[in-house]
């Protein structure tokens, strides 16, 4: 099978990748994704049955993912989204996590999953969870999805019944219906919930179940995050009361880092301070 793996650079994953497509008998090439255009020639030249992105910074074009499929590696468990997957397995403490290898669609990290695998967490710097858990997981999941995609009457399976992780609550309360949401990891993953109730949001808890109502408006209030991923979702419902123009005070309580929202109109703002 022609593979063209669509890559920001030529890493370890990807270069564990390409040897194990090679071995298998499959025709790669590896291309750099830097630009839409660079891309598209790369897709034309190539003529890729499949193209599979193992390392990517920024979103694939819809003039590709529209006429090919393109499965994406993202080194987060079925449900995760969103970048820096592995730093908020790190940060919050994960005991399991996992790759996914999805398709590519308009909604970042949203498509249907055609694989994935998951491993046992353990002590170790991000770098040597990446060599070596990511990279093996992602090297089965990828194997997975290419003999799922060979076989020709696999249909992937949609992320819309699959259970959100904590950065995709603060946008729930913003669409319209109710969003139900189902944590079967970390039992008190909805601490940050009160928080945004506080700004507004709409949301019952029934032990390992959120309720969801929206769409609610949301407005300034002082918060507390407590944890890294629910200073994220935190940070999103700040970004939404900033593109109505209103001005929030947030405090991270134990954290490192400093966060950013973003509004509408682009404007990139620092909405959080570190604490001692």
């Amino acid at each position: 099978m022609r593979i063209l793996l669509l890559t920001h650079a030529f890493n370890s994953l990807t270069q564990r990748l390409a040897a194990e497509l090679k071995e298998r008998g499959h025709e790669t090439s590896v291309e750099f994704d830097i630009a839409d255009s660079v891309t598209e020639e790369a897709v034309a030249l190539f003529q890729p049955a499949l193209i599979i992105a193992p390392y990517l910074r920024r979103a694939i074009p819809e003039s590709i993912w529209s006429r090919h499929v393109c499965l994406i590696v993202h080194p987060g468990i079925v449900g995760d989204r969103g970048p820096s997957a592995l730093d908020w397995a790190i940060e919050n403490q994960e005991t399991e996590w996992g790759v996914t290898v999805l398709q590519a669609q308009a909604e970042m990290d949203a498509g249907p999953v055609w694989a994935s695998v998951t491993f046992t967490m353990r002590e170790a710097r991000k770098s040597s969870l990446y060599r070596h858990e990511v990279t093996q997981a992602a090297s089965q999941a990828v194997l997975l999805a290419l003999q799922r995609f060979d076989s020709g009457d696999f249909v992937p399976q949609a992320q819309a019944a699959i259970a959100a992780r904590g950065c995709q609550r603060a946008l729930m309360t913003q669409a319209e219906g109710s969003s139900v949401i189902t944590e079967n990891i970390f039992e008190n993953r909805y601490m940050h919930a009160q928080e945004l109730v506080r700004m507004g949001a709409n949301i019952k808890l029934d032990g390992r179940r959120a309720v969801v109502r929206g769409r609610t408006a949301l407005s300034a209030a002082a918060v507390l995050a407590s944890d890294l991923r629910a200073s994220a979702s935190l940070v999103l419902a700040v970004g939404a009361v900033i593109s109505v123009f209103s001005v929030t005070l947030v405090t991270i309580y134990g954290q490192t880092r400093i966060l950013y929202a973003i509004s509408k109109d682009g404007l990139i703002s620092p909405v959080f301070k570190k604490v001692s």
